[in-house]
Formats: C-alpha cells, structure tokens, sequence
C-alpha cells in the first residue's frame, strides 16, 4: 500500500512540473485563463491585488487536480499491467483432462409417426413415437430404407 502511494505521489510531481511548466506569461492560453479568473473575483468585489492572488490560487489549484488525475491514470495502467502479468497461465501440461462426450451424428432427423388405436369402441386415442435417422450416409434417388 505504502509502495502504491509513493507511486501515486512521485507521478502527481512528475505531471505537476510538466504542467507547471506551460503556466507562464508567455502561454496566451494561460493568460485568458488567468484574466477570466481575475475579473472573476474583481467582479465580487474583490480589490485588484487580493482578486490576482486567489486567481493564481485557483489555477495552481486546477494544475494540482490535473496533475493528481493523471497520476491516478498511470497507477490504474500499472496495476491493471501487474494484475495481467500475474493471472496464471494455463501451459499444456496443466490442462485438465477432457470428458469424452457421446459423438452425435452431425445430422439427426426425428421422425414423429402417429399411429391410433380403438379402445373398446370408444374414442380413439393418438400415440406419438419418434424415431431417429441419421445422414451419416446420403441418400440417392430412388433408393429408401
């Protein structure tokens, strides 16, 4: 646990610095942000130097969360690689011995023959059997069995 922590922690620094590294001036994409967060907080009456500091609190907050995200993103790949690599395997030698299943015809037709017998002169009675056949052996014109 303490390993998966430390790993959490180490890739939350790494992206912090790599995101850190485009929040600059010379980012007009940071500048916007910035900007917008700023007047933000002029706008609830915040003065001007106090309204700019939380702005860079906010965003140094936002890198931080990006950051911790992406760490979390890595930790699940690893773990999700570790787990894959220690699943067992099975070889050949390991596999179980296979049932011997009762080999079915590939083709087997039911054939349902009606037949009806008198009951002392009442009414007659329907019995059903079934029959199977296999095509194991094609037939040909003309011939039956």
């Amino acid at each position: 646990m303490s390993l998966l922590n430390t790993f959490i922690t180490r890739q939350s620094q790494i992206h912090r610095n790599g995101l850190a590294a485009h929040t600059n001036h010379a980012n007009p994409f940071f500048q916007r942000q910035l900007y917008a967060v700023t007047e933000s907080f002029k706008a609830m009456g915040i003065g001007v130097a106090e309204a700019s500091h939380r702005a860079l609190a906010q965003v140094s907050a936002q890198v931080d969360l990006q950051a911790n995200l992406l760490s979390f993103v890595n930790t699940f790949w690893v773990l999700g690689l570790m787990v894959l690599l220690l699943v067992p395997r099975p070889s050949s030698c390991d596999a179980p011995a296979q049932k011997k299943q009762r080999q079915v015809p590939p083709c087997t037709e039911l054939r349902r023959y009606h037949s009806t017998t008198q009951n002392h002169g009442s009414a007659s009675k329907s019995r059903s059997k079934f029959v199977g056949k296999s095509c194991l052996f094609r037939r040909t014109k003309g011939v039956s069995r």
